[in-house]
């Protein structure tokens, strides 16, 4: 297991308070204070938040209401200022107040303590814009962005192992490349914002530590993201991904954390109670899964393990993982049985325990191999106008292997052909290119296109008319029903001139519904359910629409 260097202590913000008056202003305010504690506080809020927010260090108030009350409401509008900026929260690092005067005249001086300065605040924001696109584009998605800049944050910080809390911030970071826990949470926050994903920084203690980290929300559920854990020390610019996304329980053994954080300023934190790595299986991120060093599969016994290692292997994957519930000591034997294949060129074994499956050891393989990937290819490559078949991706490899990539392969379509959810789309008529790209591999695909062989008529030859219907709503189902189960069928849709609409369909036994993708377009269209086949094997008969859109 790699070893941590844990972060220091945050600083407690605690007030001060005297009767004498000193006499340095940055702002002034004066304001009518009411009976009602929380109104008073309410007021004197804007200022402070105003003041914080330009990282002023002095400020002035005339407080018109008792003098035993400056203390509460000063504490009160402060919290009430940070709640409204996490950020600002993370860069807060205490006030002190001095106060004097009489019941409804009470001049105060506040003075606040940052991080950073205005400056270097501004610093941060323009560095995040320039970055942001930098690390991320268009081609990812959301989980893809958030594994770029959790990898950028590890591989260009590095832990000050002083513990300095000078450069305990995200501008440090940026401009020495060395920092603290807040500096790591505070720059991932900002980069992530910047992405647009959803983000939270949260505090708490790290074996008894002082520690931030941040909090991130994918497709609507929350995980804890700590790119300070994951920044092995020594530093030696190795990535790891022991606290990468962990759900409340995963991460509970050393970071323990409570609602309000550190100095109870923050907002109520989201329950993260979702497993990344079921997340990962069920959506078939294989690869994902692999680059994070998190298990592709489980094993109990010998047996399976060698089975789950050999069907990666299979799979040509750069690193393999497979979490073994048995005796460790069985591990190397099923590696050893495993690689006992002429595809594979060297391979070194780790067994470890991460944090996201505690108790358990997981087999991970660093693996070259004597074959290389030579070509993407899509299926299939002849379509006929209106056609949207569900396609397929392949891997080809050097020495002849195949494997369906068709769930991890990133895809971008062209004028005449297109990739809709997991179908590609002809269009119109002519050669165009699709282009695929997987683990760095990317080719460009040629898709012919057909014309129709002659003008469609309705009813369509050789397909059940199930009638016609008028001024129909242009996002409205249609169903087909069948004598039997089905297994299988070509669901498209087209107007009357050949031009396809993008469809949606799901089946419940022996009915297929359709749904427009968006929305059917105005004037004709045809809804048809071609090669049909039932669970028996039967060829069914084919069905059709016709439809005019209101």
């Amino acid at each position: 297991m790699k070893r941590w260097l844990l972060t220091g202590a945050m600083v407690l913000a605690l007030p001060m308070q005297a009767q004498a008056f000193v006499g340095i202003s940055s702002s002034t305010a004066t304001y009518q204070a009411k009976a009602v504690k929380s109104v008073q506080a309410t007021q004197m809020q804007p200022v402070l938040q105003n003041a914080m927010s330009k990282r002023q260090s002095k400020v002035s108030l005339t407080y018109r209401g008792n003098f035993k009350d400056v203390s509460g409401h000063l504490r009160e509008a402060i919290e009430a200022a940070l709640r409204t900026d996490e950020y600002l929260t993370y860069d807060y690092r205490g006030y002190s107040a001095e106060w004097r005067g009489i019941n409804g005249s009470v001049q105060i001086i506040v003075t606040l303590r940052y991080s950073q300065t205005l400056e270097q605040v501004k610093y941060v924001d323009a560095q995040v814009k320039k970055l942001a696109p930098q690390i991320v584009n268009a081609t990812m998605d959301a989980h893809e962005k958030v594994k770029a800049i959790h990898d950028y944050v590890v591989t260009h910080t590095t832990y000050d192992t002083a513990m300095n809390q000078a450069i305990n911030s995200p501008y440090y970071a940026l401009t020495t490349g060395k920092t603290l826990c807040n500096g790591y949470a505070m720059l991932t926050y900002k980069l992530l914002k910047e992405a647009g994903i959803p983000v939270r920084l949260i505090s708490g203690e790290a074996d008894g530590i002082g520690h931030v980290w941040n909090l991130v929300q994918l497709d609507g559920q929350w995980y804890h993201l700590d790119t300070t854990w994951d920044d092995p020390l020594p530093d030696k610019g190795e990535i790891s991904y022991d606290y990468y996304l962990l759900s409340d329980a995963m991460i509970a053994p050393d970071h323990h954390f409570k609602n309000g954080g550190l100095n109870q300023h923050d907002l109520p934190y989201p329950k993260a109670t979702t497993s990344y790595e079921n997340v990962l299986r069920d959506s078939g991120r294989t690869g994902l899964a692999q680059s994070l060093e998190i298990a592709a599969n489980h094993a109990k016994t010998p047996e399976q393990l060698t089975a789950a290692l050999t069907k990666q292997l299979a799979r040509f994957e750069p690193v393999v993982t497979v979490a073994y519930h048995g005796d460790p000591a069985a591990i190397k034997a099923s590696v050893q049985r495993a690689l006992a294949t002429p595809d594979v060129q060297s391979a070194q074994l780790a067994v470890v325990e991460q944090p996201r499956l505690r108790g358990i050891k997981t087999a991970l393989l660093n693996v070259k191999y004597n074959a290389t990937l030579r070509d993407v290819l899509v299926e299939p490559a002849t379509l006929t106008v209106g056609d949207s078949p569900q396609l397929k991706v392949t891997a080809l490899m050097s020495n002849g292997a195949t494997f369906d990539v068709t769930r991890e392969a990133k895809l971008t379509s062209s004028p005449n052909v297109s990739v809709e959810q997991g179908r590609l789309l002809a269009k119109s008529v002519g050669t165009s290119t699709v282009t695929a790209s997987f683990r760095g591999q990317t080719t460009a695909n040629a898709v012919t296109v057909n014309p129709l062989p002659k003008r469609l008529y309705y009813p369509l030859a050789n397909i059940a008319s199930q009638g016609t219907q008028f001024n129909v709503a242009p996002t409205a189902e249609f169903s087909f029903t069948f004598d039997e189960v089905v297994a299988s069928a070509n669901v498209h849709a087209m107007t009357a001139y050949g031009e396809a609409v993008a469809v949606a369909t799901s089946t419940e036994g022996n009915v297929l519904r359709v749904t427009p993708a968006e929305r059917y377009p105005q004037g004709t269209v045809y809804v048809i359910a071609q090669d049909v086949v039932s669970v028996t094997g039967k060829a069914m008969q084919a069905q059709s629409y016709r439809i005019t859109i209101q």
